[in-house]
């Protein structure tokens, strides 16, 4: 798992996590499918750390990543149905 970026605090990370979680579960219509695609989404956020929170996501089941398809995994799709996940 990468390490995070040396200017990127433990509540950056997890906020930048949430925003793609928040990304990840959006309509299948409307959510982004590609690495290139979040990234534009975030373009606020440095690449480096979306990669780096993306990884964390990945390695703890939260995202299904295959080359630069990305896409929220089951459990948290199931979750956010749920309504466990509220914005």
């Amino acid at each position: 798992m990468p390490d995070q970026p040396s200017n990127t605090s433990p509540l950056r990370e997890a906020r930048t996590q949430a925003l793609i979680l928040l990304q990840l579960l959006r309509p299948a219509s409307e959510r982004p499918q590609t690495r290139a695609a979040l990234q534009l989404e975030l373009r606020d956020i440095d690449p480096d750390a979306i990669e780096v929170a993306l990884a964390h996501l990945r390695a703890h089941g939260v995202a299904v990543i295959h080359g630069e398809r990305i896409a929220p995994s089951t459990c948290a799709r199931h979750i956010d149905a749920l309504g466990v996940i509220a914005i």
